[in-house]
């Protein structure tokens, strides 16, 4: 009788003791943006890390000049007659008639329309900042070309005019030119020289090149200052190649230039290389 009192005391201890098991909890599945079920623990996600800022690629200094966005009969305001910048030009050196104007196709050109007698020169002077220095000074090397165009020349050389654009000018009577007369494409050098005399100038290579009033001649030059060498384009391509003392380390400019006579200039492009 003992033992099984004490056999039921026991049984019932360990019956009070014991708790019915806990029930599980069901984790609920975590839904995707697609809509399928993934399992619990990969519920836990960490946010992306931000993706580095990209380095933005700089922009080449170029300028590109077509002239279609100046009023007709104005000036572009990114060129200036150098006769305005000197304080007593020789009587040869005179502002011309220049204006942005329509050609026969409707396009806009830079136009020179004013025919007088030799001597007369008139300079446009580029003063932008395309190339990323004040008052349109050139890098030490560059390209520069223009489509340029003369029409009428009845007074000095006939019928195209002794027509040059400056790609390298220092002052009005400084530069190094690239010139269309109705037979050749030429390379002078000025270095002090005027119209009407042979002091000063300098013919530092031809090339035989028939010019038609009317045709367009894209010439261009490849400039050097450090090494001090000036090549000729014409229609993209060198053709003469020579050195000048004026090469140098100074600010220098580029010019188009009237010769009493009609020309226009279109899509001037100059690039550092």
């Amino acid at each position: 009788m003992r033992h099984q009192t004490v056999a039921l005391i026991a049984l019932a201890l360990v019956s009070g003791c014991s708790q019915p098991p806990t029930a599980a909890v069901p984790v609920p599945p975590v839904v995707t943006t697609s809509g399928s079920p993934v399992a619990g623990p990969q519920m836990l996600l960490t946010a992306p890390s931000p993706l580095p800022t990209p380095t933005p690629t700089p922009t080449p200094l170029r300028l590109r000049l077509g002239f279609e966005d100046t009023p007709t009969g104005s000036v572009p305001a990114d060129f200036v007659d150098v006769a305005t910048e000197v304080a007593a030009p020789p009587g040869w050196v005179y502002q011309g008639n220049w204006k942005v104007a329509p050609d026969e196709k409707g396009n806009a050109v830079f136009l020179h329309d004013d025919v007088r007698e030799q001597p007369a020169v008139s300079f446009m002077r580029y003063r932008g900042t395309a190339l990323g220095k004040p008052n349109g000074e050139l890098p030490a090397t560059y390209y520069a070309e223009v489509a340029m165009r003369p029409i009428r020349s009845p007074i000095n050389y006939p019928p195209t005019g002794d027509q040059g654009v400056q790609f390298y000018f220092l002052k009005y009577n400084q530069y190094l030119e690239v010139v269309v007369k109705p037979d050749v494409l030429e390379i002078w050098e000025c270095n002090g020289g005027e119209p009407k005399t042979a002091k000063g100038w300098k013919k530092l290579w031809g090339e035989a090149l028939a010019t038609k009033a009317g045709d367009v001649r894209r010439i261009g030059a490849l400039v050097d200052t450090k090494a001090g060498n000036f090549t000729a384009y014409l229609d993209g391509k060198p053709r003469g190649a020579v050195q000048s003392t004026l090469l140098g380390s100074q600010p220098a400019w580029l010019t188009l230039r009237g010769i009493g006579n009609v020309v226009s200039f279109d899509d001037l492009v100059v690039e550092p290389r």
